[in-house]
């Protein structure tokens, strides 16, 4: 394994399976993961490893939560699966204090935008010349989008830590 290890460092899987064996000893090797997991060492080390064309999203939900990992599911929605690819989202959790400063500098001037979503959309269609505005309004909504989805990750961590979920 020791080869393997200094290959799936860089491995998010990993990484996430190492900061959750601090917490459940069980966790350190691929073998006590592969048990706690309900899936083969191997299994584990072809995720660690890269070794896999697509994870099964309910391996990616089960490692998620037993390594009480929640933005290890953006992740894998992110860069996995080719529809969440198409959806902005946050790939990493971040601090409780940088999420609620992006959501915050992201909900500034809110009116603005609604006005000129309004305007826009007051004709039931949008015309050529409010593309480049819907362009605008489209970007905006994708950042808050985004900052939401930062704080979702922290609440989802906070959540499973204290209803031990």
């Amino acid at each position: 394994m020791g080869r393997d290890a200094k290959k799936a460092v860089t491995n998010i899987w990993y990484k996430a399976r190492m900061e959750a064996s601090k917490e459940d000893p069980r966790l350190k090797s691929r073998e006590g993961a592969a048990e706690v997991l309900g899936m083969s060492a191997c299994a584990v080390a072809d995720t660690e490893l890269g070794a896999l064309k697509v994870m099964p999203p309910e391996k990616a939900l089960r490692m998620a939560e037993v390594y009480k990992a929640p933005w290890l599911l953006n992740w894998f929605c992110k860069m996995e699966c080719p529809i969440g690819g198409r959806i902005p989202m946050v790939v990493e959790e971040v601090s409780l204090e940088r999420a609620t400063v992006h959501i915050i500098k992201e909900l500034r001037d809110t009116e603005t935008l609604v006005e000129a979503l309004v305007d826009i959309a007051e004709d039931g269609e949008i015309t050529p010349d409010e593309f480049s505005g819907m362009e605008s309004i489209m970007e905006r909504l994708e950042k808050l989008q985004i900052a939401v989805s930062e704080l979702r990750v922290i609440w989802e961590r906070v959540r499973n830590v204290k209803t031990g979920g």
